[in-house]
């Protein structure tokens, strides 16, 4: 009977995936600055692998991994969505681009990724959400913060301003807040710069 669960559940999973591909028209960033443009297809996002399928004006598709290109921008819903290529702990990936501020950028995973889920008769791949930030600061390379350990990581980042670590996981500046506490953040940087 939990087979038949699980394989119900497989099979839900599945089609909600399948009703959640994408085709948006967009373009892909070559490391010379070219921007080719075409459609974007889908974002493939794993543990062990990122990559983005690219359908180019004249029907040709391909696949890129994130050091062959620069990034990808994409339109959803009247919004440009954008993705740079980053190297994290010696993986190539895509991150979306959350907020950019003068003193650091917020990065996002894509919003599904490919787990390996185990079950009764073995292992299969679902996809499930996600909700992975990186912080950049200037000059450093990007740093993940974890649901579990964001105020501790947070707090070491943010010594310099008190009064923002004081507020870490009250309302408002939980995990799920992570743009706005970054946004915060930038803020207080640009004021303590001019008031120097």
């Amino acid at each position: 009977m939990k087979q038949v669960y699980t394989s119900l559940l497989f099979l839900f999973c599945s089609c909600f995936v399948t009703l959640e591909a994408m085709d948006h028209k967009g373009f892909v960033v070559t490391h010379d600055g070219k921007e080719i443009s075409g459609r974007i297809t889908n974002i493939y996002y794993s543990d062990w692998r990122s990559e983005v399928t690219f359908v180019n004006e004249m029907g040709r598709s391909y696949q890129y991994h994130p050091a062959t290109i620069k990034g990808f921008v994409y339109e959803h819903r009247g919004e440009q969505v954008r993705y740079v290529s980053k190297v994290h702990r010696g993986r190539w990936l895509f991150m979306r681009v959350l907020y950019v501020g003068e003193q650091v950028v917020l990065y996002r995973s894509p919003e599904r990724k490919r787990q390996m889920v185990r079950q009764i008769s073995g292992y299969s791949e679902m996809d499930l959400l996600s909700h992975e930030y990186w912080v950049e600061m200037p000059r450093k390379r990007p740093f993940q913060i974890y649901p579990l350990t964001y105020k501790k990581t947070l707090r070491q980042k943010f010594s310099r301003h008190p009064e923002l670590v004081a507020k870490l996981g009250s309302p408002g500046y939980r995990y799920r807040d992570m743009a706005e506490i970054i946004r915060e953040y930038d803020e207080l940087q640009k004021s303590n710069r001019s008031s120097l």
